[in-house]
């Protein structure tokens, strides 16, 4: 597993930057889909239910990005 401060955030890498890191391109798609429509993914719990699949795809999207546990993150910023 790569480490937590080289994988991208999900709350600011483009659509590009996500599939360049090996998201497949449906996901990075609804990934930036909720950022526009419900604000920043907050937890793993909040990035399975936006990538619709199973536990083992998540564990692999994990890998590739990180979910940044800021303040701004947990109020909630604009995208």
């Amino acid at each position: 597993m790569s480490e937590w401060r080289d994988r991208l955030d999900v709350n600011l890498a483009s659509r590009a930057d996500l599939i360049g890191a090996g998201v497949y391109p449906v996901v990075a798609t609804r990934i930036l889909r909720h950022r526009e429509e419900h604000g920043p993914i907050r937890d793993e719990n909040e990035l399975y239910q936006v990538v619709r699949d199973n536990q083992m795809r998540l564990d692999q999207l994990l890998t590739l990005v990180r979910l940044d546990d800021s303040e701004e993150v947990r109020q909630g910023y604009s995208t």
